[in-house]
């Protein structure tokens, strides 16, 4: 299970995922890795996903190698790969997975006035394209119907929030609570972040650490790492 999440604000945005992919094999117990890289960064901002390992993996391989014009692409590359089209074949994929197979991505462009602006979306393998470009509300996916709770704690919070930090804080804190009642989420963190610069820059930060140290932090942004920086 992968739980993914993220809001856009008018000044920054943030897009993120825990790190464990848990291996059920059929002879041995189960167990987990908190390594897995499930965020990726493309020229245009950052994508994550949830369900099927071998088909996110492959979306952000492209994803990230290709020039991102626009929003319509990254629909595109989608399509190709679930048609067997793209590197990933689905036909021959063996996995049940895919129908619950869930990507975002958020991604910064010049508004009508040339000023660079964010926007998030979602594309599901059996649902197809869901817009949540609505400013100011956190989103998440991947968590169990016993987990609703939290998510609308955090929604309510995080939502009524505009402090950058306190706000990078109360995600960590999210996926921490996550993570103490499903086994299958790990309570670290991997965030990318864009953050208007100016009106003609936006900054691309990451950041990869525990979510209690992102939460006790008194300035957690010292774990981020600049890299990129885009200018519209």
């Amino acid at each position: 299970m992968t739980i993914i999440f993220g809001i856009v604000r008018d000044e920054y945005a943030i897009l993120g995922a825990d790190t464990r992919i848990t291996y059920l094999p059929e002879t041995e117990p189960s167990y987990y890795n908190d390594n897995a890289v499930k965020l990726a960064m493309f020229n245009g901002g950052w994508v994550a996903g949830a369900g099927s390992a071998a088909f996110i993996d492959n979306f952000n391989e492209i994803t990230s190698s290709r020039l991102i014009v626009g929003v319509d692409d990254i629909d595109r590359m989608f399509i190709d790969m679930l048609n067997g089209n793209g590197h990933l074949n689905t036909t021959n994929a063996n996995d049940h997975l895919l129908d619950n197979t869930q990507i975002a991505y958020l991604f910064t462009y010049a508004n009508d006035q040339g000023h660079p602006d964010m926007h998030i979306e979602t594309l599901h393998c059996i649902l197809g394209r869901r817009g949540l470009s609505g400013k100011n509300k956190f989103f998440s996916f991947g968590h169990s119907e016993d987990q609703v709770s939290i998510v609308n704690s955090y929604q309510s919070k995080i939502n009524h929030e505009q402090n950058f930090v306190t706000t990078l804080k109360n995600c960590a804190a999210f996926v921490e609570d996550i993570s103490l009642v499903n086994q299958s989420v790990s309570p670290f963190c991997d965030i990318g972040i864009l953050i208007k610069e100016s009106n003609e820059q936006v900054g691309f930060l990451r950041i990869r650490e525990h979510s209690s140290t992102i939460i006790n932090d008194n300035n957690p942004l010292e774990f981020a790492h600049n890299v990129y920086r885009l200018t519209k």
